[in-house]
């Protein structure tokens, strides 16, 4: 049986062509680097920024809030089409109550990852 999956892997990217197309290199959490088309890659993926100097868990809360910035941003949109105008009171009343939900994770998320320390600095072994 079949069934569909949400993405939740933190990769490494880079602006990479390919046979003329553009696209991006990218990097899986086991090292394999692979290319996708620029179209597919950007789809499926949302910039989190650089990570590497945070500690794992603190990565995983970074994309968290990098997803539902997406998500805000896309919903925000989307209150402003005709479709949405065309939706039912109640559904439009639900998707306000999402809205602000998600808009409360934002500010949660972001004062986490205000509240995350800066790796300690690396001393030059030459002094």
């Amino acid at each position: 049986m079949t069934q569909e999956y949400a993405s939740t892997q933190i990769v490494t990217a880079w602006p990479a062509e390919q046979d003329g197309q553009a696209g991006y290199k990218v990097k899986d959490a086991e090292g394999v680097v692979t290319w996708k088309a620029k179209k597919a890659f950007e789809a499926d993926h949302v910039p989190m920024g650089h990570t590497g100097h945070l500690a794992p868990h603190e990565r995983r809360v970074v994309a968290e809030k990098a997803v539902n910035d997406d998500r805000v941003i896309k919903l925000t949109a989307f209150r402003q089409t005709d479709f949405y105008r065309g939706l039912s009171t109640l559904v439009q009343q639900q998707l306000e109550i999402q809205l602000g939900a998600m808009s409360l994770l934002a500010n949660v998320l972001a004062d986490r990852v205000d509240d995350f320390t800066p790796a300690p600095a690396v001393e030059s072994a030459a002094k």
